[in-house]
Protein backbone atom coordinates (compact mmCIF):
# COMPACT_ATOMS: atom_id res chain seq x y z
CA UNK A 1 0.00 0.00 0.00
CA UNK A 2 1.22 3.38 -0.95
CA UNK A 3 0.73 6.34 1.47
CA UNK A 4 1.94 9.64 1.50
CA UNK A 5 3.58 12.31 4.30
CA UNK A 6 2.78 16.03 3.35
CA UNK A 7 5.34 18.43 5.22
CA UNK A 8 4.19 21.42 6.92
CA UNK A 9 5.73 24.26 4.98
CA UNK A 10 8.52 26.19 7.22
CA UNK A 11 9.07 29.66 6.66
CA UNK A 12 12.05 31.47 7.52
CA UNK A 13 12.30 35.21 7.47
CA UNK A 14 14.72 37.70 6.41
CA UNK A 15 15.50 41.22 6.47
CA UNK A 16 14.53 41.44 3.01
CA UNK A 17 12.57 38.50 1.78
CA UNK A 18 10.91 35.47 3.45
CA UNK A 19 11.76 32.01 2.34
CA UNK A 20 9.07 29.25 2.39
CA UNK A 21 10.18 25.12 2.05
CA UNK A 22 7.62 22.48 1.25
CA UNK A 23 7.72 18.98 0.83
CA UNK A 24 6.20 15.32 0.48
CA UNK A 25 7.65 11.95 0.41
CA UNK A 26 5.80 8.64 -0.55
CA UNK A 27 6.47 5.59 1.02
CA UNK A 28 5.31 2.05 0.76
CA UNK A 29 6.42 -0.92 1.14
CA UNK A 30 6.82 -1.98 -2.65
CA UNK A 31 7.68 1.01 -3.39
CA UNK A 32 10.43 1.31 -5.96
CA UNK A 33 10.17 5.24 -7.55
CA UNK A 34 8.80 7.08 -9.75
CA UNK A 35 10.05 7.19 -13.32
CA UNK A 36 9.68 9.73 -16.25
CA UNK A 37 7.41 13.17 -15.35
CA UNK A 38 4.23 13.15 -13.71
CA UNK A 39 2.55 15.92 -11.40
CA UNK A 40 3.42 15.27 -7.70
CA UNK A 41 3.26 18.46 -5.45
CA UNK A 42 0.76 21.51 -5.87
CA UNK A 43 1.67 24.62 -4.30
CA UNK A 44 -0.28 27.34 -3.65
CA UNK A 45 0.40 30.89 -1.60
CA UNK A 46 -2.66 32.04 0.30
CA UNK A 47 -2.67 35.78 1.24
CA UNK A 48 -3.52 36.02 5.03
CA UNK A 49 -3.55 39.93 5.09
CA UNK A 50 -3.37 43.09 2.69
CA UNK A 51 -2.11 45.65 4.47
CA UNK A 52 -0.64 48.41 2.37
CA UNK A 53 2.18 46.81 0.93
CA UNK A 54 4.98 49.40 -0.11
CA UNK A 55 5.69 48.03 -3.99
CA UNK A 56 5.55 44.95 -5.60
CA UNK A 57 5.61 41.78 -4.29
CA UNK A 58 7.71 38.64 -6.10
CA UNK A 59 8.40 34.71 -5.94
CA UNK A 60 11.81 33.94 -7.01
CA UNK A 61 14.71 31.84 -6.17
CA UNK A 62 12.58 28.91 -6.45
CA UNK A 63 14.76 25.71 -6.69
CA UNK A 64 13.86 21.94 -6.51
CA UNK A 65 15.18 18.62 -5.33
CA UNK A 66 14.45 15.04 -4.29
CA UNK A 67 15.97 12.52 -2.12
CA UNK A 68 15.49 8.54 -2.85
CA UNK A 69 15.37 6.49 0.10
CA UNK A 70 18.73 5.66 1.84
CA UNK A 71 20.34 8.98 -0.42
CA UNK A 72 21.65 11.57 2.27
CA UNK A 73 22.20 14.45 0.10
CA UNK A 74 19.00 16.21 -2.15
CA UNK A 75 19.38 15.44 -5.61
CA UNK A 76 18.75 19.09 -7.76
CA UNK A 77 16.12 18.87 -10.22
CA UNK A 78 16.53 20.49 -13.75
CA UNK A 79 13.61 23.13 -14.43
CA UNK A 80 13.05 26.23 -15.94
CA UNK A 81 10.91 29.39 -13.94
CA UNK A 82 10.75 32.74 -14.70
CA UNK A 83 10.13 34.74 -11.19
CA UNK A 84 6.68 35.87 -11.03
CA UNK A 85 5.76 39.90 -9.91
CA UNK A 86 2.83 41.35 -8.91
CA UNK A 87 1.13 43.65 -7.05
CA UNK A 88 -1.24 43.74 -4.12
CA UNK A 89 -4.83 45.40 -3.83
CA UNK A 90 -4.71 46.58 -0.49
CA UNK A 91 -8.08 47.31 1.29
CA UNK A 92 -6.65 48.19 4.37
CA UNK A 93 -3.84 50.48 5.57
CA UNK A 94 -1.31 50.10 8.35
CA UNK A 95 0.06 52.65 10.83
CA UNK A 96 2.92 53.24 12.24
CA UNK A 97 4.60 56.00 14.49
CA UNK A 98 6.06 56.72 17.90
CA UNK A 99 5.06 58.34 20.85
CA UNK A 100 6.82 60.15 23.54
CA UNK A 101 4.65 59.81 27.03
CA UNK A 102 6.38 62.85 29.13
CA UNK A 103 6.58 61.05 32.47
CA UNK A 104 8.83 58.21 30.91
CA UNK A 105 11.21 60.74 28.80
CA UNK A 106 14.83 60.47 30.44
CA UNK A 107 16.21 64.06 30.61
CA UNK A 108 17.66 63.49 27.15
CA UNK A 109 14.44 63.41 25.22
CA UNK A 110 14.92 59.38 24.75
CA UNK A 111 12.25 57.24 26.07
CA UNK A 112 12.53 54.88 29.48
CA UNK A 113 12.56 51.60 27.33
CA UNK A 114 12.21 49.59 30.91
CA UNK A 115 8.52 50.29 30.63
CA UNK A 116 6.22 47.72 29.67
CA UNK A 117 3.49 49.54 28.26
CA UNK A 118 1.34 46.69 27.95
CA UNK A 119 1.49 45.93 31.94
CA UNK A 120 0.98 49.61 33.10
CA UNK A 121 -2.36 49.53 30.64
CA UNK A 122 -1.40 51.75 28.05
CA UNK A 123 -3.03 51.82 24.35
CA UNK A 124 -3.19 52.64 21.19
CA UNK A 125 -6.04 52.49 18.42
CA UNK A 126 -7.41 53.46 15.73
CA UNK A 127 -11.18 54.67 15.72
CA UNK A 128 -13.71 54.49 12.63
CA UNK A 129 -16.76 56.65 12.89
CA UNK A 130 -18.78 54.52 13.16
CA UNK A 131 -17.41 53.66 16.38
CA UNK A 132 -15.45 50.42 15.57
CA UNK A 133 -12.18 50.14 17.27
CA UNK A 134 -8.49 48.67 15.81
CA UNK A 135 -6.39 48.23 18.20
CA UNK A 136 -2.61 48.73 17.97
CA UNK A 137 0.57 47.41 20.09
CA UNK A 138 3.21 49.67 21.66
CA UNK A 139 6.75 48.69 21.77
CA UNK A 140 9.25 49.23 24.79
CA UNK A 141 10.74 51.73 22.37
CA UNK A 142 7.68 54.22 22.18
CA UNK A 143 6.92 52.71 18.41
CA UNK A 144 3.51 51.21 18.08
CA UNK A 145 1.58 49.87 14.89
CA UNK A 146 -1.70 49.12 14.00
CA UNK A 147 -2.52 46.95 11.15
CA UNK A 148 -5.32 45.76 9.47
CA UNK A 149 -7.29 49.30 9.28
CA UNK A 150 -9.89 49.48 6.92
CA UNK A 151 -9.50 52.15 3.77
CA UNK A 152 -12.59 54.46 3.69
CA UNK A 153 -12.90 58.27 2.68
CA UNK A 154 -14.36 59.07 6.68
CA UNK A 155 -11.83 60.11 9.04
CA UNK A 156 -10.46 57.33 12.03
CA UNK A 157 -9.51 59.39 15.08
CA UNK A 158 -6.17 57.75 16.71
CA UNK A 159 -5.96 57.47 20.57
CA UNK A 160 -3.29 57.09 22.67
CA UNK A 161 -4.12 56.41 26.32
CA UNK A 162 -1.03 56.21 28.81
CA UNK A 163 -1.85 55.77 32.90
CA UNK A 164 -0.81 59.28 34.38
CA UNK A 165 -1.06 61.20 31.33
CA UNK A 166 -3.95 62.94 29.30
CA UNK A 167 -5.35 60.97 26.54
CA UNK A 168 -3.52 62.36 23.06
CA UNK A 169 -4.96 62.36 20.01
CA UNK A 170 -5.02 62.72 16.18
CA UNK A 171 -7.72 62.84 13.61
CA UNK A 172 -6.76 61.74 9.75
CA UNK A 173 -8.25 60.09 6.62
CA UNK A 174 -6.46 56.35 6.30
CA UNK A 175 -6.67 55.98 2.69
CA UNK A 176 -6.11 56.59 -1.00
CA UNK A 177 -9.37 57.25 -3.52
CA UNK A 178 -8.54 55.89 -6.96
CA UNK A 179 -11.03 55.11 -9.72
CA UNK A 180 -13.78 55.58 -7.34
CA UNK A 181 -11.78 52.58 -4.98
CA UNK A 182 -10.55 53.30 -1.72
CA UNK A 183 -7.03 51.01 -0.93
CA UNK A 184 -4.94 51.09 1.72
CA UNK A 185 -1.61 52.87 2.23
CA UNK A 186 1.06 53.11 5.01
CA UNK A 187 0.87 55.78 7.27
CA UNK A 188 3.46 57.02 9.83
CA UNK A 189 2.15 59.65 13.03
CA UNK A 190 4.08 60.64 15.72
CA UNK A 191 2.82 62.12 19.04
CA UNK A 192 5.25 63.86 20.18
CA UNK A 193 3.73 64.90 23.36
CA UNK A 194 1.93 63.26 25.54
CA UNK A 195 1.30 65.37 28.71
CA UNK A 196 1.81 63.62 32.13
CA UNK A 197 -0.03 64.08 35.35
CA UNK A 198 -4.22 63.08 34.85
CA UNK A 199 -3.55 60.58 38.59
CA UNK A 200 -7.38 60.34 38.81
CA UNK A 201 -7.96 59.64 35.13
CA UNK A 202 -10.79 62.68 34.94
CA UNK A 203 -9.42 63.80 31.32
CA UNK A 204 -7.85 66.93 33.17
CA UNK A 205 -5.00 68.04 35.28
CA UNK A 206 -5.86 70.15 38.05
CA UNK A 207 -5.70 70.64 41.92
CA UNK A 208 -7.45 67.09 42.73
CA UNK A 209 -4.26 65.22 40.78
CA UNK A 210 -2.23 67.72 43.12
CA UNK A 211 -4.04 66.43 45.85
CA UNK A 212 -3.88 62.63 45.62
CA UNK A 213 0.35 63.25 45.13
CA UNK A 214 0.65 65.32 48.10
CA UNK A 215 -1.52 62.07 50.10
CA UNK A 216 0.98 59.71 48.35
CA UNK A 217 4.18 61.44 48.67
CA UNK A 218 6.99 59.59 49.46
CA UNK A 219 5.81 56.01 49.37
CA UNK A 220 7.21 53.39 47.84
CA UNK A 221 5.81 50.23 46.39
CA UNK A 222 6.81 47.75 44.31
CA UNK A 223 3.48 47.42 42.78
CA UNK A 224 1.90 50.18 40.34
CA UNK A 225 0.93 53.11 41.96
CA UNK A 226 -1.32 55.66 40.14
CA UNK A 227 0.50 58.52 41.91
CA UNK A 228 4.07 57.48 40.59
CA UNK A 229 3.49 58.75 36.96
CA UNK A 230 7.02 58.11 35.97
CA UNK A 231 7.33 54.35 37.46
CA UNK A 232 10.23 54.84 39.13
CA UNK A 233 9.05 52.99 42.45
CA UNK A 234 8.44 55.87 44.50
CA UNK A 235 5.85 59.22 44.54
CA UNK A 236 8.23 62.23 44.72
CA UNK A 237 8.98 65.62 43.87
CA UNK A 238 9.44 64.36 39.75
CA UNK A 239 5.65 63.41 40.06
CA UNK A 240 4.00 66.39 41.30
CA UNK A 241 6.05 68.60 38.94
CA UNK A 242 4.72 66.99 35.82
CA UNK A 243 1.10 68.10 37.43
CA UNK A 244 3.08 71.51 38.02
CA UNK A 245 3.64 71.75 34.68
CA UNK A 246 0.97 70.78 32.84
CA UNK A 247 -1.82 72.25 35.56
CA UNK A 248 -4.91 73.19 34.18
CA UNK A 249 -4.88 71.28 30.99
CA UNK A 250 -7.69 69.73 29.29
CA UNK A 251 -7.99 66.17 27.58
CA UNK A 252 -9.13 65.63 23.97
CA UNK A 253 -11.80 63.38 24.78
CA UNK A 254 -12.86 65.53 28.31
CA UNK A 255 -16.31 66.77 27.90
CA UNK A 256 -17.11 70.48 26.97
CA UNK A 257 -18.99 70.79 30.75
CA UNK A 258 -15.55 69.36 32.05
CA UNK A 259 -13.47 72.05 33.63
CA UNK A 260 -10.27 72.02 35.45
CA UNK A 261 -10.32 73.10 39.61
CA UNK A 262 -7.70 75.42 40.50
CA UNK A 263 -8.05 75.34 44.00
CA UNK A 264 -9.38 72.76 46.89
CA UNK A 265 -11.27 74.66 50.18
CA UNK A 266 -9.42 77.78 48.39
CA UNK A 267 -5.96 76.08 48.48
CA UNK A 268 -4.22 75.57 45.34
CA UNK A 269 -0.95 74.71 43.95
CA UNK A 270 1.38 76.50 45.31
CA UNK A 271 0.51 75.95 49.08
CA UNK A 272 0.53 72.37 48.33
CA UNK A 273 3.94 72.52 46.96
CA UNK A 274 5.41 74.49 50.05
CA UNK A 275 3.54 71.48 52.24
CA UNK A 276 5.55 69.51 50.47
CA UNK A 277 8.71 71.46 51.31
CA UNK A 278 8.87 72.54 47.53
CA UNK A 279 9.24 75.86 45.87
CA UNK A 280 6.83 76.47 42.76
CA UNK A 281 8.62 76.41 39.27
CA UNK A 282 5.77 77.85 37.18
Amino acid sequence: MLSYNLKEAAITEGATKNTVKVGASLEGSNFAGMDGDMPFLDVSFKLIGDEFYDGAAAITGVTFSYMQAGQEKPVSIPYFFVGKTFKLISTHSKITGNIKPQGFLKENGAINTKIDFSAIGAKIYAKAADGKVHKGTISANGSYNIMGVPASGEAYTLYVKVPGHLTSAITANLGKQIGGEWYGQSYNFSFSTVYAGDVNKDKVIDIRDVQLIAEAYGTSSETIVQEDINRDGTVYEADIRFVEKNFLRVGPDAKSTKQPKETINNKGLAAFLHELGLEPKN
